[in-house]
C-alpha cells in the first residue's frame, strides 16, 4: 500500500506538535520525521508508533486525502490577526474534516443535500440585491431567518467547529469545494454569543456566494 507523507504532516500540525516533538514521542530522529513527511516510507514498527501517537489507524497514512486546503482556496476574515501557525492548524483541520465527511458519504452512502449556492458577482452597492436574490432562491421570504445553520446545511454546506485556541483571533473561515468536493464553514468555538454565531454563518455564506474564486 502507498504511504502519503502529507497525511502525516497534516495530522502533526493538527495535533500541535513540532517535528522534534513527534520524533521524540516515536523514538526516531527529527530528520526521519522530515523525510517521512516528504514521502519516505517508515518501517511497520514506526508506522504503528505514529498511529498510536497521532490516534489513527495505520491505514490512514495509506489513504489519499481530498485536495489540501490552503489560504488561496479558503476565505478568512479580513483583518484576522491569527498567527501563521494557527492558520496552518485550521487549514489542516479543514482538510481532515473534508476527508472524514467524504469517507462517510462514500463508504456509508450518506445522502447529503446537493450544493446549491448561487454565484453572484456584486459591488458593494449591489450587496442588498444579492441578498434578496439568495432569499428568493432558497424560499426564505422577507422576514427574520429562524435558523441560519439550517440554511447552510440545506444548501449543501457542512458546518464544523474550530478547535478552541485562546491564541487564535480567527472567528471563522469557509471553503467552496470544486467539482464534487465538499463545501463547508468552520466557526471558532469561543464566541459566547448566539447572535454572533448567526452573524458568522451569514457572513461566511456571503463569502461562498460572492467569492467563487
Amino acid at each position: 500500500m502507498p504511504f502519503y507523507g502529507d497525511n502525516l504532516r497534516l495530522l502533526r500540525v493538527f495535533a500541535k506538535k513540532t517535528q522534534l516533538q513527534l520524533a521524540q514521542e516515536v523514538s526516531v530522529s527529527e530528520a526521519a520525521i522530515w523525510q517521512f513527511e516528504r514521502g519516505k516510507e517508515p518501517t511497520d514498527t514506526i508506522l504503528d508508533a505514529l498511529g498510536i501517537v497521532l490516534k489513527v489507524d495505520r491505514e490512514f497514512f495509506c489513504a489519499r486525502l481530498a485536495d489540501e486546503l490552503t489560504e488561496r482556496n479558503c476565505n478568512f476574515r479580513k483583518g484576522s490577526t491569527s498567527v501563521e501557525k494557527v492558520r496552518k492548524r485550521v487549514l489542516a483541520q479543514g482538510t481532515l474534516f473534508s476527508y472524514v465527511a467524504s469517507h462517510i458519504r462514500g463508504q456509508h452512502k450518506l445522502a447529503l443535500p446537493p450544493f446549491d449556492v448561487p454565484t453572484i458577482s456584486s459591488t458593494i452597492a449591489e450587496i442588498e440585491s444579492a441578498a434578496d436574490h439568495c432569499r428568493k432562491h432558497w424560499g426564505l421570504g422577507d422576514g427574520p431567518i429562524s435558523n441560519m445553520a439550517r440554511v447552510l446545511e440545506n444548501a449543501g454546506i457542512m458546518i464544523t467547529r474550530l478547535r478552541n485556541d485562546e491564541s487564535a483571533k480567527l472567528d471563522a473561515f469557509s471553503h467552496r469545494g470544486e467539482r464534487d468536493a465538499l463545501s463547508f464553514v468552520g466557526l471558532h468555538q469561543a464566541q459566547g454569543s448566539t447572535s454572533r454565531t448567526r452573524f458568522d454563518y451569514a457572513h461566511e455564506l456571503a463569502h461562498l456566494v460572492l467569492h467563487k474564486d
